[in-house]
């Protein structure tokens, strides 16, 4: 199954990536070799209590807040593999 993955990114991401990104929830960075050929510039934010070091870290975020990040300044955004770990929000 990790294979199909990451071929759907690997096709997905020559398609879509472009100019600046950010990698949000990037953990160990997996798909950085695969984009950043793409890209004119790499941010990558993960939460503070991440159990993945990471050298490539560019901004501590809780993902379950508002991003700390101005609108309108990336070109690509990736969340991938973090959904499951956000909280949801009841809308009555």
């Amino acid at each position: 199954m990790v294979d199909v993955v990451a071929s759907f990114y690997e096709e997905i991401l020559k398609i879509h990536v472009q100019g600046k990104l950010v990698d949000l929830s990037c953990r160990n960075v997996p798909l950085y070799q695969t984009y950043k050929a793409y890209t004119s510039e790499i941010y990558c934010v993960d939460w503070a209590n991440s159990f993945h070091e990471n050298q490539f870290l560019d901004f501590v975020q809780d993902l379950n807040e508002p991003l700390q990040i101005k609108d309108g300044i990336f070109d690509t955004v990736i969340v991938s593999d973090v959904l499951e770990h956000t909280k949801t929000r009841k809308s009555y």
